[in-house]
């Protein structure tokens, strides 16, 4: 993507920044797996008469804490390493999903930041046609 849109980088040009980068993705994309899989499990899965109402509390709980880093790492930025980047590009997907089965993470009070870079992202005109071309 960078040799064909050389116009609009997806990683910044210094190492450093670069390797921070890949580490959140990671962070954000295998971290927040398992308690995610357990809360989609209860949710998707069982009738709601058989969800077990401990192991989604501590599932959401889990998701919010995860979610206090890129918390702090969007600060006032409008996307998550400061310009739209790959981690933004990389993370939306599973966090379009992580909002229809984790009910209440991004509305949680203690993460504006990252509900207002859900919205942000979820304006993109790339974004709206992946939610156009696919079932979250």
């Amino acid at each position: 993507l960078e040799e064909k849109y050389r116009d609009r980088p997806l990683m910044p040009d210094d190492f450093a920044k670069r390797a921070r980068m890949r580490i959140l993705i990671d962070y954000g994309l295998n971290h927040f797996a398992p308690p995610y899989q357990k809360l989609r499990e209860e949710l998707r899965w069982k009738p709601e008469k058989e969800r077990d109402r401990q192991v989604i509390g501590a599932a959401v709980r889990n998701l919010v804490n995860l979610f206090q880093r890129f918390e702090a790492e969007i600060a006032e930025n409008s996307y998550l390493a400061g310009d739209f980047s790959l981690l933004d590009a990389a993370l939306i997907p599973r966090y379009l999903r992580m909002e229809k089965w984790a009910v209440g993470i991004f509305s949680n009070s203690s993460l504006p930041r990252m509900g207002a870079w859900l919205q942000r992202m979820k304006e993109r005109s790339s974004v709206q046609t992946f939610l156009e071309s696919v079932s979250v």
